[in-house]
């Protein structure tokens, strides 16, 4: 198979579409693997709270919906609202009117094997944050526990370290 005919073999950006409430709706079929990870970043970084230094799940869950939402249909111009900077796309009215619409269903049923695999990334994503996290801590636990020590302390923990099998050299 030459690169052409591999190339033509892509889906992506097929245009597909399907009826809700009376109004045709028209939706890329599949979207590029970047397209993809660039909507798992954005869902992180716009769901994370520094504060508590966790994950939002309901922030989660509402800019997820809203970029496929953004991402996949392409013939509605979603409701905008104004701010300080300018106007942008107003997310909440978004997600409501397409989730009782059943808009965002029908959509995540025509795009089945595109969203499972932006939920795999996304699931894969935070476990490794939790992991790092995780890691953080207990590196900042032992950091700090170091600090406590005082000299004294220090030294007579590095003799008795040094007295361990483990740090004794092999005869």
């Amino acid at each position: 198979m030459k690169v052409n005919e591999f190339r033509e073999m892509s889906k992506i950006n097929e245009k597909g579409e399907f009826t809700a409430n009376g109004q045709l709706i028209e939706y890329k079929k599949n979207i590029t693997y970047a397209e993809k990870v660039n909507i798992v970043y954005s869902v992180l970084e716009n769901s994370f709270d520094a504060e508590s230094n966790i994950y939002n799940r309901i922030s989660i869950d509402s800019i997820l919906k809203y970029l496929i939402l953004t991402k996949y249909i392409t013939n509605i111009n979603f409701p905008k609202k104004k701010t300080d900077e300018g106007t942008i796309d107003n997310v909440e009215e978004i997600v409501d009117i397409c989730f009782s619409s059943g808009i965002y269903q029908e959509l995540i049923k025509n795009i089945k094997n595109d969203y499972e695999h932006i939920l795999f990334l996304l699931d894969g994503k935070i476990e490794e944050q939790k992991e790092e996290n995780h890691f953080t801590n207990i590196l900042g636990k032992i950091v700090k526990q170091i600090q406590d020590l005082d000299e004294g302390k220090l030294e007579e923990m590095a003799k008795k370290a040094s007295k361990l099998d483990v740090f004794r050299k092999q005869e």
